[in-house]
């Protein structure tokens, strides 16, 4: 029932779900447990695999490579949009800061994933209320784009 479950929560979520007994069976379950820990748990396993996928690319590529700084942008695009129990958006911050130091060193200032780094900073700036530093990080990377493009 548990594989049952998860397979057709995907489903849900993704806005799938190709039977109504399916729907109708995930609903059942939800209100056994509750939403709100079904939720929780759901929340908690996402953030398990980024992390999870952070550390296979650091231990693969180094700690310093276009594949960490990816994996980094996830996470930190995720604790920007999940605010709670499963993650910060202060670890956005810290994820942001970060893969902005990648891209500077592997890419230098003037290239496109620089500026998509310095506009996932000024939004996770802006996520905490930090208006001026957001709107420095997201004119600079529109500046960039600019020039770039």
């Amino acid at each position: 029932a548990k594989s049952r479950l998860t397979y057709s929560l995907i489903q849900l979520e993704s806005a799938h779900a190709g039977k109504d007994a399916d729907r109708d069976y995930i609903l059942r379950e939800f209100e056994k447990v509750g939403l709100a820990r079904v939720n929780e748990t759901v929340m908690a396993a996402i953030k398990d695999s980024l992390v999870f996928l952070l550390k296979k690319m650091e231990a693969k590529f180094g700690s310093d490579s276009a594949e960490v700084a990816n994996a980094r942008r996830y996470l930190g695009t995720y604790c920007m949009c999940m605010d709670g129990s499963a993650c910060s958006r202060t670890e956005s911050e810290e994820h942001a800061l970060e893969v902005v130091r990648i891209q500077l060193q592997l890419n230098g200032e003037r290239h496109l994933d620089t500026a998509q780094a310095y506009c996932d900073l000024g939004s996770s700036y802006y996520i905490l209320g930090r208006f001026e530093e957001s709107e420095r990080y997201h004119l600079r990377a529109l500046e960039l784009r600019r020039e770039l493009l």
